[in-house]
């Protein structure tokens, strides 16, 4: 049974000194994020800096979770698959084929955890801490919109000069299911904002992500009992529909990239541009079943690629790369991984409506953070993207931290949570 947080916790100077410490690094993070894949642009030596990035938050958070004072307790059981998994990808770099760039994937996997675990100790004794997570990381995402935007502007749709549409419109993401939370809590604005992103997204041309974008907008309703939110739900499928199809209709760039070139991707009857995809699947899945149990090491599938393609370095789905890499095992572990905390997200969400809705926001955002970054992962590279992962680490733990406070408190009755008290909550911690 979870025992509630102790009133000395978060007045503690370790609890302080921890949060403090977390906020700066999430600021760090949030703004190194922020220019999505600009610092995979400077060289240093045999990596980019987006690599020493990624050793940077990896050290840097290990500590922040040793001194917190409620070091996971009870979220590393959730997280166990996961943990499972990254030490199987650690264990695997003893026979990749590829071991630098293996090890730059296991720290990206490792950040994520870590991170995971010190925003969830943290916000156990900083109930604030969530919600200005979730705050920050919206206007980071908010700051490379209007970066983008300007550069549409510029350059046109589907622009490439500043950062790449691609790399932006994965991060935009998290701007969407922000704002798309808010709305199902009666925040009229968020779904304004949610489709001014998703619009923009558009103007990227990155089909995946606007799919993903498109599908949130229903699924943020759900699940739901009450008539009016399942009309709610119908008739915003049918405009997301109804304005996807005028997009495409209408706007040749965007309708060509979906139905011209390399056509080599079949869903049923539609057949759509892969970009190449195809070639690059078929032949991960051609060197998988060299390995197919253990797989061939962190960091094999990402060599395969680079070995048959210029400027080309990844399988383009991860799941696919986690076959390759990890073999079965490690497919069967993360899948577990993700899974679990797709249900206890979902389970926290729904409990911490009686909270109201401050807290059922941090939930659903964090919730449909990861079911768009499972999306993600089937034709993109979000698994090794750090400024995808870090944020999505800090955004998961600072839920299911925040969880643990609430969910104690109402069993333990030690102080009264009423559905319009969010302020007078984080007083009485």
């Amino acid at each position: 049974m979870i025992r509630p947080i102790r009133r000395s916790a978060l007045g503690s100077p370790v609890g302080i000194s921890a949060s403090a410490a977390l906020r700066g690094l999430a600021i760090l993070i949030l703004f190194i994020s922020g220019l999505v894949d600009l610092p995979r642009a400077i060289q240093l030596g045999p990596v980019t800096s987006q690599a020493i990035f990624t050793v940077v938050y990896f050290v840097a958070a290990i500590p922040l979770f040793l001194i917190s004072p409620v070091r996971g307790r009870g979220i590393a059981l959730p997280l166990l698959p996961l943990i499972l998994f990254w030490l199987w990808s650690v264990t695997s770099l003893a026979w990749s084929s590829a071991p630098l760039k293996g090890i730059q994937n296991v720290l990206v996997v490792g950040v994520t955890l870590i991170l995971v675990l010190a925003s969830s100790a943290v916000a156990s004794v900083d109930l604030s801490f969530a919600a200005w997570m979730q705050k920050n990381l919206w206007r980071s995402a908010m700051l490379v919109a209007v970066v983008y935007f300007a550069a549409v502007l510029w350059f046109g749709p589907g622009s490439n000069e500043i950062f790449g549409a691609r790399s932006f419109s994965l991060y935009a993401l998290f701007g969407v299911v922000y704002q798309l939370s808010r709305w199902h809590y009666g925040a009229r604005s968020g779904l304004a904002w949610a489709i001014g992103i998703t619009v923009l997204i558009g103007f990227s041309q990155s089909r995946l992500a606007l799919g993903i974008a498109i599908a949130l907008f229903p699924l943020a309703q759900l699940p739901t009992q009450r008539g009016m939110r399942i009309l709610k739900v119908m008739c915003v499928s049918i405009a997301v529909l109804a304005a996807s199809y005028g997009a495409l209709l209408y706007f040749d760039s965007l309708r060509e990239r979906f139905v011209s070139g390399d056509v080599s991707v079949k869903l049923g009857p539609l057949v759509i541009n892969g970009s190449g995809r195809n070639a690059f699947w078929q032949t991960t899945m051609q060197s998988f079943w060299n390995a197919p149990i253990l797989g061939q090491g962190a960091g094999s599938a990402e060599g395969l690629i680079d070995s048959y393609w210029v400027n080309i370095q990844h399988p383009h789905s991860d799941y696919l790369r986690i076959a390759h890499d990890y073999g079965f095992v490690g497919l069967a572990a993360w899948l577990w991984g993700v899974l679990t905390l797709l249900v206890i997200l979902r389970r926290n969400w729904r409990a911490a409506e009686k909270f109201g809705p401050k807290f059922a926001t941090i939930q659903l955002t964090a919730f449909l953070a990861v079911v768009s970054y499972a999306l993600q992962m089937s034709m993109e590279n979000a698994f090794v993207y750090v400024y995808v992962s870090a944020p999505l680490g800090l955004l998961v733990g600072s839920a299911l931290g925040i969880h643990r406070v609430t969910s104690a408190r109402w069993e333990h009755q030690n102080s009264v949570v009423r559905p319009d008290s969010y302020a007078r909550v984080s007083a009485h911690a």
